[in-house]
């Protein structure tokens, strides 16, 4: 299973405006049938708020998921401080079968 991981941070006083449009986000978009699940950890500290979202994704729709999570994350670009990056991870099953060929 491939998963996209998407870490994002802001400025602590941002964090209501972050919570406004990631609740905007879901209702608008609502979610993508090419996006398994998803699990997201946050963790405030003196720098700001950061989040590591997990997205595991339908065999065969990484393109689509990435499209849409693309689109989502447009919302909020609007935010001074706001950024985000994007990483690709394998299960270890599926890391261990490429090994092996």
């Amino acid at each position: 299973m491939v998963y996209i991981v998407i870490t994002s941070w802001w400025p602590l006083n941002k964090a209501q405006k972050i919570s406004d449009i990631y609740n905007k986000q879901i209702q608008e978009m609502g979610t993508s049938d090419s996006i398994k699940s998803t699990a997201m950890w946050l963790k405030p500290d003196k720098k700001g708020g950061k989040t590591v979202a997990y997205n595991e994704i339908e065999e065969g729709k990484l393109e689509e998921a990435l499209t849409w999570l693309n689109n989502f994350m447009q919302g909020f670009w609007v935010i001074d401080g706001y950024g985000y990056e994007y990483d690709f991870m394998l299960s270890q099953q599926e890391t261990l079968a490429a090994q092996q060929g």
